[in-house]
């Protein structure tokens, strides 16, 4: 059981927000959404199970604000860090961003991909589908909107901007998967070379200037 404490925590309070949505996601890709109960969160949280409502209405409501936080983060991040005054380093700056943004939380980024590829999207309403996928659509239109201004400045060689898009999204996406912290290289070095592999895909270009950030 929850200690009696626990129940003191304020209506509200952002960081047990924040843990219920850490534990309740990382339920979800262990056991399944249907399979994860609202105790079983409380109990992952330190919290008896009737104070998760003073938080969220039901179950659903943590997944979809979790993913919601995803996305929305996400897309700040990149319009804060994507900048340059042509295609070729507006480009370096969002593939370095998007590999710094996945390699910052990495536990987080396994989550939402592990919902995203589980069919999430049957356990939410119309509305809340829709609405997440206009964030992703946002999130989507930044690369695709540099690739697109590159392919008409001659700088980009690309037959279809939507394929290189998504080629490009995915490859920085997954980075998480196999990234050690604890390796020969850092989320800066890997966030490098990964806009020179995007650049050479491209354009053919073999030298990115570094980020002094």
């Amino acid at each position: 059981m929850a200690p009696a404490s626990s129940l003191d925590r304020k209506i509200g309070d952002p960081g047990t927000r924040a843990e219920i949505l850490k534990h309740a996601a990382a339920l979800f890709v262990e056991r399944g959404y249907a399979r994860t109960s609202v105790k079983a969160i409380a109990e992952r949280v330190g919290i008896a199970a009737p104070s998760i409502y003073w938080f969220y209405e039901n179950k659903q409501a943590i997944l979809v604000e979790f993913l919601r936080n995803c996305l929305e983060d996400f897309l700040q991040t990149m319009q804060g860090q994507v900048h340059g005054n042509t295609p070729v380093e507006r480009l370096t700056s969002y593939i370095t961003a998007h590999v710094r943004a996945q390699l910052t939380d990495r536990t987080r980024a396994a989550s939402y991909d592990a919902l995203r590829t589980t069919g999430y999207r049957d356990n939410l309403s119309p509305a809340q589908r829709a609405e997440l996928a206009e964030l992703q659509n946002r999130i989507v239109d930044i690369p695709r909107r540099i690739i697109a201004a590159g392919r008409d400045s001659g700088d980009f060689q690309v037959t279809d901007v939507t394929v290189a898009t998504y080629a490009l999204v995915t490859m920085a996406d997954t980075v998480y998967q196999w990234y050690d912290p604890g390796g020969r290289l850092t989320a800066d070095e890997i966030a490098h070379q990964y806009a020179e592999l995007a650049l050479r895909s491209l354009c053919g270009a073999l030298t990115v200037p570094r980020d002094p950030r």
